[in-house]
């Protein structure tokens, strides 16, 4: 769930940032893009590229602003939080804190989602 929260968290910044008009750095457009094509769902940090991506994006000063100054507007208000002990994650087996289950928890507007794994493929129903 960690990793997930990662993902569409900063998914989510990015947006709100697009929302308030703050731009993400030009040098930070290719990585943007790339995470945009991620599935928060099942994503795999083994991915070196990937792991760039998601510390060029957390030092953007953009999502910085939006993570720091406004989470209210973030699906996954406590980002900043995940985003700083990045590297910690990166691992399979990685300790897991009494804060990390409390703050992994997301808001929601009562949508729920239903995943299932079938022929090595994933289907979400909402």
């Amino acid at each position: 769930i960690i990793k997930s929260n990662i993902i569409s968290g900063l998914q989510s910044a990015i947006d709100a940032a697009a929302h308030m008009g703050k731009d993400i750095k030009e040098e930070n457009l290719d990585a943007f893009k790339a995470l945009k094509a991620v599935p928060a769902r099942n994503v795999d940090f083994s991915d070196a590229s990937l792991q760039e991506n998601v510390r060029k994006l957390a030092a953007d000063p953009a999502v910085m602003e939006i993570c720091k100054s406004y989470p209210e507007k973030l699906d996954q208000t406590h980002l900043w939080y995940f985003l700083e002990k990045f590297d910690t994650y990166l691992t399979d087996d990685f300790p897991v804190s009494d804060e990390d289950i409390l703050k992994s928890r997301q808001r929601t507007a009562g949508a729920n989602s239903t995943l299932i794994y079938f022929n090595k493929k994933y289907f979400e129903f909402y």
